[in-house]
């Protein structure tokens, strides 16, 4: 199946500008190990659920400070592979701890320190101020490469109840970020093939 996947992978990636993939061992990092299969299922459809949403808001909804088409094309054209970054946080300092949160999100593949674009949105009650998306800016910017095309919006929602989150799209990686990518999964699988033979010549 991982062979499979990989191929596919390439595939889709010589035919799109770019490609998004969001491996399952990143996923089921975000649960515990006590979690019972069928909630880890569901806890890992809903950050899936969360990151389609997310990144066709920064497309198709209307913001306070809008992100349009031509942002995103100018940041995801050609761009190869993508990353998906998620924040969320309350309380004091929400806007920086979102922001970290998002830019060493489990689902990143790649040190976020090597993209070359990166589109994000704040989004907050109406307490949402302007020092915040500063303080989230700061933090972002000062995560990525320097010369890297950054552009962000924010999004009012009164229904996020005191919360702030931040969803991020990372684009630009290099060859030898993919094929240390690749070579870390050849790694990881390597365990479970020599299981496979131990239980085979049992």
């Amino acid at each position: 199946r991982m062979l499979a996947a990989e191929k596919a992978i390439r595939e889709m990636r010589a035919e799109v500008d770019t490609l998004i993939v969001v491996s399952n061992n990143r996923l089921l990092a975000l649960v515990e190990e006590s979690t019972p299969l069928t909630e880890a299922f569901k806890m890992a459809d809903e950050v899936l659920r969360q990151g389609i949403v997310g990144i066709g808001e920064i497309i198709l909804k209307p913001c306070l400070v809008n992100v349009d088409f031509s942002d995103i094309r100018s940041v995801m054209r050609d761009s190869g592979s993508a990353l998906l970054g998620i924040g969320r946080a309350s309380g004091r300092e929400r806007a920086v701890r979102a922001a970290e949160a998002a830019i060493s999100s489990p689902l990143l593949d790649f040190p976020i320190d090597r993209a070359q674009g990166v589109v994000f949105v704040v989004r907050a009650d109406n307490s949402l101020t302007l020092s915040e998306v500063q303080q989230a800016a700061h933090v972002i910017c000062g995560a990525v490469d320097e010369d890297a095309n950054i552009i962000f919006g924010t999004d009012v929602e009164p229904a996020m109840g005191g919360d702030l989150s931040i969803t991020l799209v990372a684009t630009g990686f290099t060859d030898e970020d993919h094929e240390a990518k690749a070579g870390a999964r050849e790694r990881a699988a390597q365990p479970c093939a020599s299981a496979a033979l131990a239980a085979a010549a049992v």
